[in-house]
Parts: C-alpha cells; structure tokens; sequence
C-alpha cells in the first residue's frame, strides 16, 4: 500500500491542486474559527491546506498514513508537524481548536464503527468551544463523468461510478497522463451519505452538527445541492 502512495504522492499536487479552490477552502475555514488556533487536519497529505493556514497564523498538525505525502508536506513549509499514523489508530496527545477531514478521506472505510469511535475521540480531544470540519460527498448527486482537463502540463480524467464497487461502494478512478507518463488509480469509496454522518456526530455527543452545500453557509438540501457537503459539528 505504500509503495502506491509513493508513486501517487508524487503527482497528487500536480492533479489536484488548484490554488484558487485551496484558498477558498482555508478562507471558509477562517470564517468559521479564525486564528489563531491549533488545527488537526486528519489525511492531510501532502499538506497544501496546512501550508496556507499555518502561513496565516494557525498552528497544524497533519496525521495520515503515508510518510512519502508527508515529506511533501514538510518540503512546503516546516511548521507543519507531521504524524505517520492511520487516523483510527492514530495516539491523540493533546486538545485542538479545530479538527479536519478534508477531501472525502473519511469515506474510504467500510467500518462504521470505526468513525463511531472516531467521532468520540474527536469530541474528547476538542477544546471548549471547537469545531470538527469533515469535507464529505454526496453520492447521488455526483457526475459520473467529470470531464478531461488538463493542470499543470497533465490530463486528468476521473470517473464516479455509483454503488458499482465492493461492498455497494461507490468506484472513483482518477487517471493522468502526459507525453511520457501514465497513472491509474481506483478507489472504493463508502458511506457517501451525509445525513448518515451527521446523524452519528450527534450519538457522538455533538451540542450542535450542520450540512452545507459545499464551500458556503447555505444549508444542503439533497434535491437542490451539490455533490460536496461541508459538515460542521460543534461540541
């Protein structure tokens, strides 16, 4: 599995990252808990959300399971402290202000008991006041067809085929290539419901846990919304 990371961490950036949609996304973050504060941002990767906050006052720890993202991630800015881990088995050692999940990661269990498990550590780990912020997808609401388009000298194509995977999981492949280099990868991911995650924040204990349609402060509404879902719980 790591050595898949490997490779993939390689071109993560040059796939994903857009500067534009990152800014919007730590901007968003800002308006709900601005700095200072101190952020855990689970799977954070190759740490281009870490990066901007910790440029604009925050201090942030990134825990996700591939050394060779996190590298990466120290190579852009070494403030950021860095914990190989699993997120489900990751040693909490202390309290944070604000905790994130960005990206979808959290989908990429089967176990609903883990999150469960998840979600009451979190609780416990937050400081008076803080905020969880998970980055979710809602599935039915997902073009199976994103498109080709092209980021930083690479094609890229990626596909969501809905509830054709293991398990009943959704199927997202992403696919890039240039002149001299080809990348596949495929992914199961499940549990694209965000209700079903809102829902066990507040088993979890959760004082208050609110859906957003995508990057905004406008409450999702299935039927109306878009494919990403911004939840927020507060403790």
């Amino acid at each position: 599995m790591e050595g898949l990371y490997k490779e993939y961490a390689k071109i993560y950036d040059i796939i994903y990252y857009k500067e534009a949609l990152y800014r919007k996304e730590v901007d968003y973050i800002e308006s709900i808990a601005p700095p200072p504060l101190k952020i855990l941002d689970l799977c954070g990767g190759t740490g281009s959300h870490a990066n901007l906050l910790i440029n604009d006052g925050y201090d942030v720890t990134i825990v996700d399971r591939s050394d060779s993202m996190l590298k990466i991630a120290q190579q852009k800015n070494k403030r950021i402290k860095t914990v190989c881990s699993d997120i489900f088995q990751f040693e909490f050692d202390g309290e944070y202000d604000i905790i994130l999940c960005m990206y979808g990661a959290i989908h990429y269990t089967n176990d609903l008991n883990q999150i469960k498990c998840l979600i009451e550590r979190l609780l416990y780990h937050l400081n008076p006041g803080g905020k969880v912020l998970f980055d979710l997808r809602y599935s039915d609401n997902l073009p199976e067809d994103n498109g080709l388009e092209i980021n930083n000298g690479w094609w890229n194509r990626k596909f969501w085929k809905r509830k054709k995977g293991v398990d009943g999981s959704d199927i997202y492949v992403v696919t890039a290539f240039n002149k001299e280099h080809h990348f596949l990868e495929v992914h199961n991911l499940y549990h694209c419901d965000p209700f079903l995650f809102r829902d066990m924040f507040l088993k979890g204990g959760f004082a208050q846990v609110d859906l957003y349609d995508g990057y905004t402060k406008t409450p999702f509404i299935a039927t109306k919304g878009g494919n990403v879902v911004v939840l927020v719980a507060s403790c």
